[in-house]
């Protein structure tokens, strides 16, 4: 695929617009009308055009005016949730570090991590005294662009792996900061004092430590054996991602290391997780070896301790098959009144795994339950097609009576080939009741309708399978979804958008369609056979696109979120550009 792009105008361009609308007056007499911008009306302005933008950037808009200057001081320093302005915590501190040392142009380049190593303060030349020191500082600080010293939460990203070497980094790197933001800096410097007890001691200096914690936004890899990765509180985990393999294992500590249960069997030892009560994450991602191409994982089946964790909001399944009883937990825990979880993005369990390699687990009798399996060794037969058995599945769960989920996303399995679904009326029918859901994914499901025919090649001297997909007035697989008016935001995968772009004309609840990939789906050698020969839509498909996009009354965003193209579109604004994406990068092709 190749990556389709709406570019932005270069900031130059956007701030050449600012400086002529500020500039241009109202001309009565002549026919063109010139719009004065109110500097009042600009500053309402200033959170777009800061929102999301290189560090490069907000120093180009920052140097407009001096007004403008003060302004971008105030948002970036005390409106970095709005604005998206997350800097990474190592260049941050040499960008800090650059007041005392360096000369003040060099603030106008983004901060880049320097080689020199962070984990000890600066040294500070002979001929500076403390008191030259601090009243330099203090000059420089105020045309500093971020005003740190001012800052209470400051939110960061950090790059590395969290390790056990990396605990001392981030001592090292509360140090810092709880020097440097500190009034007394310098003198701490001067005399080459580290302890916390110093740095947060009172000063003469009208700036004053505020700096209560560091939050990190990004997503960070946990090490399971950090006893304190939050250095008392200071430091703030809102997303880490679990990750293990054959060598890396969940456990909490030594002790369950050299549990007897974990030396026999690692994938069905009960890990008990205790180690995500030192993060308290509000998100976590979980995933295992991400060899797709051999399958290579390392799925755990006894994670359930994770929902010991109170602080978990949203929990994601990546590269790992999310377990059945887990499946089952997550929802109906989310139930409980006292649930915190909001989010889930589960995998379908391996259904045939569980049933081959762990016979005598409380999951696998329910899942023969729910396939009427009498005895052990019908599986294969009773799997394949089996769509009601997801239906099922989820109505174990309890899910019509959830009342704290409001987002559920559903992927496919990560070993088990065959299962690819392409009806979802039994799992939506689950759902019927439930109120509290506003997203739903079923990047799962590939719900495409189409003729089959078969001609014989007299070239190959062998049968080909001939697929037209086409394009009914409606679709009834998706139409339980109308019973669920609190869903607006639909998931799909790609080859299903005619499918749901014909629900949303029949369901106006739908404001938000996404669609997605999932790479487990476009590796699957079964996928790949069926969609082989049609990687691309039809005339008709278009067609359809074209005439959805004209007499849409309801849908408002369509947005795509594939591996090389990420867009977003007001679909009621942007009609030429949706259509044409889609004629040029996934229309018919004519051979050459």
């Amino acid at each position: 695929m190749n990556n389709y792009q709406n570019k932005d105008r270069p900031i130059t361009d956007k701030i050449e617009s600012i400086r002529k609308l500020k500039t241009t007056t109202i001309n009565k007499d002549s026919n063109n009308i010139d719009i004065k911008l109110n500097n009042l009306v600009f500053i309402d302005l200033l959170v777009y055009l800061l929102y999301d933008v290189s560090f490069k950037r907000i120093l180009e808009i920052s140097l407009l005016s001096k007004s403008i200057f003060k302004s971008v001081q105030q948002t970036i320093s005390h409106q970095q949730l709005s604005i998206k302005f997350f800097p990474n915590i190592d260049h941050l501190i040499v960008f800090m570090n650059n007041d005392i040392y360096n000369d003040l142009n060099s603030s106008n380049k983004e901060p880049v991590l320097k080689k020199r190593n962070i984990q000890s303060p600066p040294r500070t030349p002979k001929y500076y005294s403390a008191r030259n020191i601090r009243g330099e500082v203090n000059n420089r600080y105020k045309y500093k662009i971020i005003q740190y010293k001012d800052i209470e939460n400051l939110y960061c990203t950090y790059k590395r792996e969290f390790t056990n070497s990396g605990i001392n980094h981030f001592k090292m790197i509360k140090q810092h900061l709880k020097t440097i933001t500190n009034g007394d800096s310098c003198s701490s410097i001067s005399s080459g004092n580290d302890s916390d007890s110093n740095n947060d001691s009172g000063s003469s200096d009208n700036y004053r430590n505020k700096l209560k914690h560091v939050i990190f936004v990004n997503r960070v890899w946990a090490d399971t054996y950090n006893m304190n990765p939050t250095c008392n509180g200071f430091f703030k985990f809102n997303k880490i991602r679990l990750y293990w393999n054959d060598a890396t294992f969940p456990c909490s500590s030594t002790g369950e290391y050299y549990d007897y249960d974990f030396r026999e069997n690692n994938i069905l030892f009960e890990y008990s997780f205790e180690f995500l009560k030192r993060y308290n994450p509000k998100n976590i991602d979980i995933t295992t070896t991400s060899e797709t191409k051999d399958y290579n994982t390392l799925d755990l089946q006894k994670i359930n301790n994770i929902f010991n964790c109170e602080t978990i909001k949203k929990i994601k399944f990546k590269h790992h098959e999310t377990p059945s009883s887990f499946f089952l937990q997550s929802i109906k825990s989310s139930s409980s009144s006292s649930s915190v979880i909001k989010s889930l993005h589960l995998r379908f369990p391996n259904f045939v795994q569980e049933i081959n390699e762990y016979i005598n687990e409380d999951s696998v009798d329910l899942i023969k339950k729910l396939l009427n399996l009498d005895h052990y060794g019908e599986h294969d037969s009773a799997l394949l097609g089996k769509e009601e058995l997801v239906g099922e599945f989820l109505k174990e769960c309890n899910i019509s009576n959830n009342t704290t989920l409001m987002e559920l996303i559903i992927l496919k399995p990560v070993n088990y080939d065959y299962f690819i679904l392409n009806d979802s009326t039994f799992l939506l029918e689950s759902l019927i009741g439930n109120k509290t859901l506003t997203t739903l994914g079923l990047s799962a499901f590939v719900i495409r309708k189409e003729i089959k025919n078969y001609n014989f090649s007299p070239s190959l001297k062998q049968t080909k399978l001939i697929r037209k997909p086409i394009v009914e007035s409606s679709s009834k697989t998706l139409s339980p979804l109308i019973e669920i008016p609190t869903i607006t935001t639909l998931h799909c995968e790609f080859h299903s958008i005619i499918t749901f772009l014909q629900h949303c004309n029949d369901n106006s609840n739908i404001k938000h369609l996404i669609v997605t990939s999932d790479e487990y789906l476009y590796n699957n050698k079964y996928y790949l056979e069926e969609f082989k020969e049609d990687s691309v839509f039809n005339d008709d498909e278009i067609q359809y696109i074209s005439n959805f996009l004209k007499q849409n009354k309801s849908l408002q965003y369509l947005e795509i979120k594939l591996d090389q193209i990420k867009e977003k579109w007001n679909i009621f604004k942007d009609t030429d550009k949706i259509l044409h994406f889609f004629k040029n990068y996934f229309g018919s092709k004519k051979k050459k």
